[in-house]
């Protein structure tokens, strides 16, 4: 097996003695043996692959294409500032913002609908007919589904709306409130 000492892998290298063991102290050093000589094989191996890396080849072999790499960072810069622009103008929402505006018109939803029996139950104690109760039912139903489309979403989504984004407080089934009821003729 042949060898180079300090001064012929310098040579090679073309650099002085000193920066040959500047090279040996970096992270990728050139291979020697026990007695601090440079392996010819091994260090021409050790010569290739760094010029290799300073072409853009990677470890794996794979090439580097610098005007490809340049290319796909200015696509990926111009998506960004597209969706950017796009948020801006309101054609963009995050997924996560529409979460929390779909639990706030849900959870709307769900305390009206469930305050209906206990708005309903004393009006139609006296009720004979199953049409005037149903009538009546009816009527509330659709007094809560108009309420509830006349929610101002814009304003739930900045959180001033009625549902201020906070989960809704278990019910322990009391009444809490009720509306008016309507005169009757």
């Amino acid at each position: 097996m042949k060898v180079l000492d300090g001064q012929q892998a310098a040579e090679i290298l073309g650099v002085s003695t000193r920066r040959l063991y500047q090279i040996a102290k970096e992270s990728d050093p050139p291979p020697k043996d026990s007695a601090g000589k440079y392996p010819c094989r091994e260090f021409g191996q050790w010569i290739r692959n760094r010029h290799a890396v300073s072409l853009g080849v990677q470890n794996n072999g794979d090439v580097l294409d610098l005007n490809a790499e340049r290319a796909r960072l200015a696509k990926e810069q111009a998506d960004k500032t597209a969706m950017e622009n796009a948020r801006l103008r309101g054609e963009l929402v995050q997924v996560a913002a529409v979460r929390l505006l779909l639990e706030k018109i849900l959870s709307a939803f769900r305390t009206r609908i469930l305050s209906l029996p206990t708005r309903i139950a004393t009006q139609v104690i006296g009720i004979k007919a199953t049409a005037e109760a149903r009538d009546l039912v009816e009527e509330h139903l659709q007094d809560a589904l108009n309420d509830l489309s006349r929610i101002n979403i814009s304003s739930l989504a900045s959180g001033s709306g009625a549902a201020d984004g906070k989960a809704a407080a278990k019910t322990n089934g009391k009444p809490v409130g009720r509306r008016a009821s309507k005169a009757k003729s």
